[in-house]
C-alpha cells in the first residue's frame, strides 16, 4: 500500500498539454546598429554621387531635413520624412539611399537600417502577410523611442505597393498594402525620427493611393545620366580607384585616361553600367596576367583609354544596348492603370496582367483588354478598331 494518501500525490491534470509552436519572435528581433566600414572605398557619401546640381541639392535635403528637426518644429512643421527614389535601373537609387546613411552616421546619428525583405517577411500564410509587416514597423518603432534614428528602406517597391485591380486582387495583398498604407501615414504624421525611403524602377504599377500626398513627401527623380553624368561617373570611380592603388603600393594604376571620350562612347549607359565596364576591365587584365603566368605587381602595365574602349564595345554587343529606353515601361504602367479603371466598369472580363504577351503586343501603345489563349499562351485584342491609339 502507497504511503501516501490519494491527497498527497502529484496533481496531474486531464487536460492534453500545449502542442503549439511558440510564436516566432524572431522578427521581432531588433535589427544592429549600423556601422560603416572603415574602407573609404566601399563607403559612398554625398560627393560621391553623380549628377547636376538641383538633383545633389534634392538629396542633401534629405540629410538637412533629419539632420534639423528641431528647426522645423520650432517653426511648427515637419521635415520631409517619406521619400520615392525612381527612375530607370542603374541610376543610383540604392547608391545615394547608402551615401544618405553614411552622411548621418558621419553626423553623430545612431543610424537603424530597417531593410524589408520579402524573403524574410513574406509569407504563404493567411493574415501572415500584414501581421509581419506591422512587426517589422513596430520593431523600428521600439528603436525609434529610444533616441535612435530609423531608416526604412523598400527596394522594389512595385512588388508590395502595386495597383489594386477591382476583383483581380488577391484579399492578402490588399490586407499588405492596408497595413504598408496605414503606417507610411503615421510616421508622416506622428513619429519623429522615423523615415521611409522606397525605390522604384516601375512607377506607373504603384498603387495611387499608397504614394500620395500625406503619405509620400516627397518624389525624387532618377534620370539616366547625360554626357556630363557619365564623365562625374568615371572620373569618381577611377580616382578613388587610383587614390586607394597609391595608398597601397605606391604606384599610379592609370595613364593618360581620356574621360570626354569614355563618357561619349558611353552614350545611354547607367551609373551601374559604368561601374560594372570599370570593373571589367580590370578583371580582364587580371585574367590576362594569370593566363600569361606574369601576376607579379611590378609588371603590371597600366590602363589606357584604349583598354576600357574596347570593353565598352563588348559590353554593349554582349547587352545590345543602343539607348535605354523606358517607354516600353512607362506605357505598360499606362495600361495596367487604364485596365484598373475599366475593370470597375466591366466585371467578368479577363485582363492580361502581363503574361504571355508576345512582341507584336509589346509594340502597342493603347491600354486595352487582353484575353489570354491559354493553348496557344498568345494574347488576342478586343479592343474595336475606332479607339485612339498613343503613337510610338
Amino acid at each position: 500500500m502507497s504511503k501516501h494518501r490519494k491527497s498527497d500525490r502529484p496533481y496531474k491534470s486531464n487536460k492534453p498539454e500545449n502542442t503549439e509552436k511558440p510564436e516566432n519572435t524572431e522578427l521581432a528581433k531588433p535589427v544592429e546598429k549600423y556601422v560603416p566600414p572603415h574602407d573609404d572605398y566601399i563607403f559612398p557619401k554625398l560627393e560621391d554621387i553623380a549628377g547636376d546640381v538641383n538633383f545633389k541639392k534634392s538629396l542633401n535635403r534629405v540629410i538637412e531635413g533629419i539632420q534639423y528637426t528641431d528647426l522645423f518644429k520650432f517653426i511648427h512643421v515637419k521635415p520631409d520624412k517619406t521619400f520615392l527614389f525612381k527612375g530607370p535601373p542603374g541610376t543610383g537609387k540604392t547608391f545615394s539611399f547608402k551615401a544618405i546613411r553614411n552622411e548621418l552616421y558621419l553626423k553623430g546619428h545612431k543610424v537603424f537600417e530597417m531593410k524589408y525583405d520579402i524573403g524574410r517577411y513574406g509569407t504563404a500564410y493567411i493574415n501572415m502577410g500584414a501581421r509581419n509587416i506591422q512587426q517589422f514597423f513596430d520593431t523600428g518603432r521600439i528603436m525609434a523611442h529610444r533616441g535612435n534614428t530609423i531608416l526604412y528602406w523598400f527596394d522594389e517597391a512595385e512588388v508590395i505597393f502595386g495597383q489594386r485591380i477591382g476583383d483581380k486582387n488577391h484579399k492578402e495583398d490588399e490586407k499588405l498594402l492596408d497595413c504598408l498604407m496605414q503606417n507610411l501615414q503615421d510616421i508622416n504624421s506622428y513619429s519623429d525620427n522615423e523615415y521611409v525611403f522606397l525605390a522604384t524602377n516601375f512607377p506607373e504599377a504603384m498603387d495611387k493611393a499608397s504614394i500620395r500626398a500625406g503619405r509620400i513627401d516627397k518624389i525624387i527623380n532618377f534620370p539616366m545620366p547625360n554626357e556630363e553624368g557619365l564623365k562625374m561617373a568615371y572620373k569618381g570611380k577611377l580616382t578613388k580607384i587610383n587614390t586607394k592603388h597609391e595608398q597601397e603600393y605606391k604606384l599610379s594604376l592609370f595613364k593618360r585616361l581620356s574621360i570626354d571620350t569614355l563618357a561619349k562612347k558611353s552614350e545611354g549607359l547607367s551609373y551601374a553600367d559604368v561601374e560594372e565596364i570599370i570593373t571589367n576591365t580590370l578583371r580582364n587584365r587580371a585574367y590576362d596576367l594569370i593566363e600569361g603566368n606574369k601576376y607579379e605587381i611590378k609588371i603590371v602595365e597600366k590602363f589606357i583609354t584604349e583598354d576600357f574602349l574596347d570593353t565598352i564595345e563588348n559590353f554593349k554587343k554582349d547587352r545590345n544596348v543602343k539607348k535605354y529606353d523606358v517607354g516600353f515601361l512607362k506605357k505598360w504602367g499606362e495600361k495596367m492603370a487604364y485596365v484598373a479603371d475599366r475593370n470597375a466598369k466591366n466585371k467578368g472580363k479577363e485582363y492580361d496582367k502581363g503574361f504571355g504577351i508576345t512582341n507584336e503586343d509589346k509594340k502597342r501603345t493603347v491600354a486595352s483588354d487582353f484575353v489570354i489563349d491559354t493553348n496557344k499562351r498568345k494574347t488576342t485584342d478586343k479592343v474595336n478598331n475606332s479607339e485612339p491609339k498613343m503613337s510610338d
